[in-house]
């Protein structure tokens, strides 16, 4: 869970008032369960940002850690938008009231969109 700034989530910031606009990012390599004959299972990485407000918030992206870029899936506000890949650290405007999910992209698809 991170904030609007890309830094994770402290107990301060799930008060309420606070918790209107937030990152959830999902480790693609995080899975734990085992696979239906015990192998280990791994996915894309995925981001998911989450603006509750009735205003304009900024979202800056994480670091590159887990992804150099960010490939846009879904903008709830503009499903019909085809955005251009996002490099880690950018920032994105969110709408108000809407969901943008990005998955990791490599360096390769960045190219495309």
């Amino acid at each position: 869970w991170l904030t609007p700034t890309g830094r994770e989530m402290t107990s301060y910031d799930w008060r309420p008032g606070n918790a209107s606009s937030l990152a959830v990012l999902l480790n693609g390599e995080a899975i734990t369960e085992p696979g239906p004959h015990g192998e280990a299972i791994s996915d894309a990485h995925f981001l998911l940002l989450f603006n509750a407000a009735d205003q304009e918030v900024t979202f800056t992206l994480p670091t590159a850690g887990l992804a150099g870029w960010w490939r846009p899936v879904i903008d709830t506000a503009d499903p019909l938008q085809h955005r251009s890949p996002l490099a880690a650290s950018a920032t994105v405007q969110l709408a108000a009231r809407a969901v943008v999910v990005l998955e990791a992209a490599s360096a390769a698809e960045r190219g495309s969109g």
